[in-house]
């Protein structure tokens, strides 16, 4: 899946599993699917016993058991998304500094 396609996941999930909610029935890609038991270990997904929809999408039964399940995954993703900001800072100051000093 592409960057954007993840994010637009993130997004489907974090509706779809907010305000205290811990059980849903979502149509996920193999891929999708694998994405969420690999962003929520604690989740249970289940795979519905009839067939595939035309896109190749599964319909699933997602449990996230605690709370904490879902919001460990956003404070992990959280945690990832600042390491970034702080990593590309340092090279946009590194940058900054390199041409400074070439204008010297």
């Amino acid at each position: 899946m592409a960057a954007n396609d993840y994010e637009r996941l993130e997004r489907f999930l974090m509706d779809s599993f907010g305000d205290g909610i811990y059980f849903r029935e979502l149509r996920l890609s193999p891929e999708e699917a694998e994405y969420v038991q690999k962003r929520y270990p604690k989740a249970k997904l289940k795979k519905a016993q009839f067939g595939r929809e035309p896109d190749e999408k599964n319909w699933y039964e997602i449990y996230l058991g605690e709370q904490a399940s879902f919001q460990d995954g956003l404070k992990a993703g959280l945690e990832a998304v600042k390491q970034e900001n702080v990593r590309l800072k340092r090279e946009l100051e590194k940058a900054r500094q390199s041409s400074f000093q070439s204008k010297e």
